[in-house]
């Protein structure tokens, strides 16, 4: 079968559709809103995978869901209007295609849930999504177009559920003379454009920022190998343009030269670079949902880059990879986390960075001690002037704290922050408690001695160090401790 166009007629006409559409990948289009009246299936990947599906050619032209819809395209998805209805939808985009929801999602009738299958492109979201307590799951790389609020507790769904993006979160791409003025940005590409005119950074090896991310400008007399070494590779080529995540600061490395890549926006720019926006995302999945977020295989230094993060309610929250915040929410903060952080990633850093001046807040605390397998160390970086603060307590336990279980090492846990660290609440590194192997405590890092204004401060804190664990606290100006 070839090519699909389906028009209705009538201002008030709507396309009804249940049971199966198949075609050997040609194109299917629906130019007019879209009703799902039972379960349905739409494929065109049967054959040559190369036709597209389009749903509507305006705002107007929406996809309700009274049933469950599962689509499979060799090709580009897009929803050119709202898709709303209590039924699921499980979408997959083969081939590094992309999946548009171009607009709202849940807005009128929460979604019943929504899937995106594992795939190499990215889900282009503008909008915000609701659910009515189904689950949100990106198979794919989320690219936000806007700022954007992801709920699964619609329709009095308290519990809520689990919203994951498993391949990562950054933003839309902007040309150079389309920056808006006080908007912040992360360049991806050079072109001929002066970053430095609109506000970026220049740094020279010997001054790289550890933890942040860089784009070459010059390879000077940098060596290939200093230039691995720097970014913790192995025989990479670098060249300008290329763009790494600084593990040193190339201390006696030569002349090479780059850009971090953050910038805010001081004009519209001009010239053919690029850099992706940065936007806002807040999720709130209830009592019992829980939040994650993994790295991509186009980005695997990175689970998501964004001007702010807050996540509102959630039964737990897991990253897995460098989470990255560089502006702020309304209350100041970079990554706002109300649930309790589980370092669940075997081996592997779990990365909170903010690469601004918004600070980072752990409302419930940090909690290992649930692991049956070794926990992930723990970094928190703040590079400007916001504050770092947990206000729940720290528990990097080895393993689990359930007898009859096999308990092993707990991860590390390092603040490193150029403002000032509060942690209220207690800290404790206990081993784990094991049949076959008693978990070691993880070590606990706190470094603010690069800020000459940064203090430490434990204001009620319980330190308990047992088992091979090792304290070390570097203040850059006061250290407060009031233990109970």
């Amino acid at each position: 079968m070839g090519t699909w166009f389906v028009e209705a007629g009538g201002a008030e006409s709507n396309i009804q559709l249940e049971g199966n559409l198949v075609t050997r990948g040609g194109t299917i289009t629906f130019n007019s809103p879209v009703f799902i009246s039972s379960t349905a299936t739409i494929d065109n990947t049967l054959a040559d995978k190369t036709g597209t599906i389009t749903f509507g050619d305006s705002p107007t032209d929406t996809v309700f869901l009274e049933g469950n819809l599962t689509l499979s395209s060799g090709a580009d998805v897009i929803f050119s209007g709202d898709l709303n209805g209590a039924g699921v939808a499980t979408i997959t985009v083969q081939n590094g295609k992309n999946l548009e929801l171009n607009g709202n999602v849940g807005n009128t009738t929460p979604l019943g849930g929504l899937t995106v299958r594992s795939g190499s492109g990215d889900i282009i979201l503008a909008n915000d999504i609701s659910t009515g307590g189904g689950a949100v799951s990106f198979g794919m790389r989320v690219r936000l177009g806007d700022n954007v609020s992801i709920d699964t507790t619609k329709l009095n769904n308290a519990n809520g559920n689990t919203t994951e993006f498993l391949q990562g979160v950054i933003g839309k791409e902007v040309s150079a003379g389309s920056f808006v003025t006080g908007k912040n940005y992360l360049i991806t590409n050079l072109g001929d454009t002066s970053f430095t005119a609109v506000g970026a950074t220049a740094v020279t090896a010997g001054n790289f920022r550890i933890g942040q991310e860089h784009i070459i400008t010059s390879v000077g007399t940098t060596s290939q190998a200093q230039w691995n070494a720097i970014a913790g590779t192995s025989g990479l080529t670098y060249a300008a343009g290329s763009i790494f995540t600084a593990k040193t600061s190339g201390a006696g490395s030569g002349t090479g030269a780059t850009l971090l890549t953050f910038f805010t926006a001081t004009g519209l720019g001009a010239g053919t670079g690029k850099a992706n926006q940065l936007y806002d995302l807040t999720v709130n999945t209830g009592i019992v949902g829980r939040v994650g977020f993994g790295s991509s295989a186009q980005a695997p230094d990175y689970s998501a880059q964004l001007n702010s993060l807050t996540v509102l309610n959630a039964g737990t929250f897991s990253v897995t990879s460098a989470l990255q915040g560089y502006g702020k929410n309304s209350r100041g903060l970079a990554l706002e986390i109300f649930p309790e952080l589980n370092a669940a990633t075997p081996g592997a850093a779990n990365v909170l960075q903010s690469n601004g001046d918004g600070g980072i807040i752990l409302r419930n605390g940090i909690n290992t001690s649930f692991l049956t397998a070794e926990a992930g160390d723990v970094i928190i970086r703040s590079f400007g002037t916001g504050t770092v603060r947990i206000d729940g307590s720290v528990v990097m336990n080895g393993g689990s704290n359930i007898p009859g279980t096999i308990g092993f090492d707990g991860g590390d846990l390092l603040i490193d922050s150029r403002s000032s660290f509060i942690m209220p609440g207690a800290i404790s590194s206990v081993g784990g408690i094991g049949t076959f192997v008693d978990g070691k405590a993880g070590n606990v890092t706190v470094d603010t001695s690069l800020g000459s204004t940064a203090d430490i401060s434990f204001s009620t804190a319980i330190l308990d160090v047992i088992q091979d664990s090792q304290y070390t606290l570097r203040a850059g100006r006061n250290f407060y401790l009031a233990l109970s």
